[in-house]
């Protein structure tokens, strides 16, 4: 008999996880969402999983939590109450802080096993000691389940027990259809070896210039060194605009590709010569890209203190600088660029997807909850 599992998102973007979903529906395991993201949502429905779509809550007021706390209290019990007893539900699955807040009480009052997952880059230090002291006290009730070990040292750190790791895990796949303006940019760099261009490629959401700013001007002095230079920017988001004129303006647009959102990752990543990361920390998505990077062989360049140094397989894969610095970017840019051929030699890395498998994610997941 298959356990179930209902999982409540209100803010985070969980479509990384969904391979690690579908390997645990075909084993043993069926899920029900209740989740607010319109891209999830399409791939829930896609999936024929049961769900319901509730709001997107991105910031928690403490005050506002205390005050509703005994309605919002009632709301939860009777929800779970159903789950608990029509879908016959025995495992949640809490993503988002507000959700850890809110509904924890009233599964624990119910009886149901609570699974804290906490994504890469959460940081309970910016929620003040307040906040902390009750997120640590509901805690108690939970097992807290991390996907990078560098989310486990933060909590341990804030003393928070019951803390579990469980390495994020992607699936490899051919690659997908997805015609485009881009797609012959992505099919002539497909075969590094002997291919005319040297491309850095960086994956992000275009919400924040500050975070991409450094990495326009590490490629502005790159260009010197690399003539052939061509840098793809995979991602989409509010401000995309902003980002094509500050490449302009930084004179660059004559050399970089924006090419929106990709379905297939591992297309584009099968044509770079360097992968970039230009998150100041980590989360579910540059973690999954960093990961499928490095499974294809490509050497990984990011800020260091973010948890980076914790993944690396092979020392010469993964090249760490100060954060927001163009010139030590550059540096580690024009360093593989010289040594491209001791690079081009990497290939597709058994043993770290054997680390990073969405298998072995199964298997460490069901460990947690015996």
């Amino acid at each position: 008999m298959k356990k179930n599992i209902l999982v409540i998102n209100t803010g985070e973007d969980i479509i990384p996880l969904f391979d690690f979903f579908d390997e645990l529906t075909s084993d043993e395991f069926d899920f029900f969402f209740m989740e607010s993201g319109v891209k999830a949502l399409q791939k829930i429905k896609e999936r024929n999983w049961q769900y319901k779509k509730i709001k997107k809550r991105n910031k928690f007021n403490l005050f506002l939590f205390l005050l509703f706390w005994p309605i919002n209290f009632l709301i939860w019990l009777i929800k779970l109450l159903y789950f608990k007893y029509k879908k016959n539900i025995q495992y949640l699955v809490l993503i988002n802080k507000y959700e850890k807040l809110t509904v924890t009480p009233a599964a624990k009052v119910l009886k149901i096993k609570i699974i804290w997952l906490e994504t890469p880059g959460e940081k309970f230090k910016d929620s003040g000691k307040l906040n902390i002291n009750l997120f640590r006290l509901i805690s108690r009730w939970v097992v807290i389940v991390t996907l990078n070990g560098f989310s486990k040292q933060k909590l341990e750190k804030l003393k928070f027990k019951n803390v579990f790791n469980m390495k994020l895990g992607i699936k490899l796949s051919n690659h997908a259809r997805q015609d485009n303006i881009f797609n012959n940019i992505a099919k002539r760099g497909q075969s590094r070896v002997n291919n005319k261009f040297f491309t850095v490629g960086t994956t992000l959401i275009m919400d924040d210039l500050q975070k991409i700013e450094a990495m326009f001007q590490a490629m502005k002095k790159c260009i010197s060194i690399i003539p052939q230079l061509q840098f793809i920017v995979i991602g989409d988001g509010e401000k995309r605009k902003n980002f094509l004129w500050l490449a302009k303006r930084m004179e660059i647009n004559n050399f970089s590709w924006f090419v929106g959102h990709q379905e297939c990752l591992k297309k584009w990543l099968d044509g770079f010569d360097v992968f970039c990361c230009a998150d100041d920390h980590l989360n579910l998505n540059n973690l999954s890209a960093i990961i499928q990077a490095l499974v294809s062989g490509l050497p990984v360049v990011g800020p260091n203190n973010i948890g980076l140094e914790e993944i690396f397989y092979n020392k010469n894969q993964i090249l760490t600088v100060k954060p927001e610095n163009a010139e030590d970017l550059a540096q580690e840019i024009i360093r593989v660029y010289k040594n491209r051929y001791l690079y081009k030699k990497m290939t597709k890395n058994q043993e770290i997807y054997s680390l990073f498998s969405v298998e072995r994610m199964v298997k460490e997941f069901k460990d947690i909850l015996i």
